[in-house]
């Protein structure tokens, strides 16, 4: 790259490295990538594609989705036509993309909880290690974990809307899908953090809805499980309808509450016993 452009090239990288908060290292790498760079490509797409390589060499990736996100003028897709050409002519060896490295901007914007956001993460290192992540695209991967993360926390996202924000197919997503959870270790282990996690929530959500029915019973009001998730959540518990009726059953189990069913999902609370109807 000719001094006039490296010297354009530079004062852009330092003004991504503003918005994107690289380390030294990795501003540095993409310095150094600018100034080997001889074809005649268009310099800011040379400095964005320069990041994104050094991020990847560095092993702190960023998506090209992000990358595009700070240009006002380049894609996705203009910004990977040039990053693999940069690297043809370099001969860089760039490292495979890790997807835990790469989840959490995803999750942020499909607006996922950071529960559903740490299950996410334990179901990539349960794939890696059943070595169900071999040859397999990270960003699959990470759309994967994402949406059977969200089946487990009551946080589900669609194929389709998973599909859109992290830029890949739905019928590919959707194989990917069956392909983890028909490895039985896999599937028995995510059952497990399902358990896990129902159990968790039951001790949470038990006492203070105890405390919700016997305050209703002294008022004498019969709410409906909508009136109980609002009471709980008037108390800052955090609950879905799903949830409710979930520990209401365990309750039953325990003998602290009756439930007489006469309507599905039609519950009532009278003096203290669940009724629906």
């Amino acid at each position: 790259m000719k001094d006039e452009s490296l010297k354009k090239a530079i004062e852009f990288i330092e003004e991504l490295n503003s918005k994107l908060n690289l380390k030294q290292r990795v501003k540095k790498e993409a310095i150094n990538i600018c100034k080997k760079v001889s074809h005649s490509y268009s310099i800011e797409l040379t400095a964005i594609a320069s990041i994104y390589i050094a991020c990847r060499v560095h092993r702190t990736p960023r998506t090209l989705r992000e990358m595009s996100g700070i240009s006002e003028f380049w894609d996705e897709k203009m910004i990977g036509h040039t990053y693999r050409k940069i690297i043809r002519q370099l001969n860089i060896k760039v490292p495979q993309i890790c997807p835990i490295d790469i989840i959490e901007p995803f999750a942020n914007d499909l607006k996922l909880s950071n529960i559903t956001k740490d299950k996410a993460i334990k179901i990539l290192e349960l794939a890696d290690k059943e070595g169900l992540t071999n040859s397999r695209s990270p960003l699959l991967l990470v759309g994967s974990a994402l949406y059977i993360a969200g089946i487990l926390t009551n946080d589900k996202k669609t194929l389709e809307q998973i599909a859109n924000i992290v830029n890949i197919t739905t019928p590919a997503l959707r194989i990917v899908n069956k392909e983890l959870i028909s490895n039985i270790n896999f599937l028995e282990t995510v059952t497990r953090f399902k358990r896990m996690d129902d159990n968790k929530h039951y001790e949470e959500l038990k006492e203070p809805m105890l405390l919700v029915l016997k305050d209703f019973k002294e008022e004498n009001i019969v709410p409906t499980i909508s009136k109980i998730m609002l009471s709980l959540r008037e108390r800052k518990i955090s609950c879905s309808l799903k949830s409710i009726k979930k520990v209401m059953i365990k309750l039953k189990k325990e003998g602290l509450i009756k439930i007489i069913k006469r309507r599905l999902n039609h519950y009532r609370v009278t003096n203290g016993y669940i009724y629906n109807g």
